[in-house]
């Protein structure tokens, strides 16, 4: 039986290919190798991770906002609302081949979530409202990662967080204090990573 050259040529090249892909399919992480990483689902963040052993790595990453929004009901008192959130957390990551293209991750670290909301119901002094909430505690990831190119891994991670949670609320009157301890779970369904 015969069989066509380009079709010869196409196999070979596909054949050549993925064993060059094959031997590259984990890269060799080393002390000093950056990445960069963007995971979303319920907390969208970005973060830098760099290597200080060939499994362990230093992870940190960030997130925030900021937004102002006015409203004016029919016949009503102008009301602007200004809120700010800021989130960083700072962990060690542990990295662990288990498959071919694949890499189970672990890590523990500390987290840092602040939020400020401000209200003012008119321009001319009126009552302001003010909510301030600060969250620190500390987590624990689990995740895994595959690798789509020789440099960019595409994963998953579930997290469990213990959380202290402090904050006050004025509205005019006396404020309100509040606090008290939080322990969550959640999950971050897309990871992108990139290693340089």
């Amino acid at each position: 039986m015969k069989v066509p050259a380009f079709r010869l040529a196409l196999a070979l090249t596909l054949l050549t290919a993925g064993r060059g892909l094959a031997a590259q399919e984990i890269p060799a992480f080393h002390a000093g190798e950056w990445a960069a990483e963007f995971t979303g689902g319920n907390w969208n963040n970005a973060g830098v991770m760099r290597f200080f052993s060939p499994r362990s790595a230093l992870v940190l990453s960030a997130s925030g906002s900021f937004s102002r929004s006015t409203a004016t009901p029919d016949g009503g008192v102008e009301s602007t609302s200004t809120s700010r959130a800021l989130f960083l957390a700072l962990g060690v990551r542990r990295h662990n081949a288990v498959a071919s293209r694949v890499l189970a991750t672990t890590e523990l670290g500390a987290e840092l979530d602040l939020n400020r909301v401000k209200t003012r119901t008119d321009a001319f002094g009126g009552p302001i409202y003010r909510q301030r909430q600060t969250n620190y505690g500390i987590y624990g990831e689990i995740g895994g990662q595959y690798f789509v190119a020789s440099h960019l891994a595409l994963g998953a991670v579930a997290s469990v967080n213990l959380t202290r949670s402090t904050g006050r609320s004025e509205s005019g009157g006396p404020a309100v204090d509040v606090s008290g301890f939080s322990l969550s779970t959640g999950l971050r369904p897309i990871r992108v990573t990139l290693y340089f």
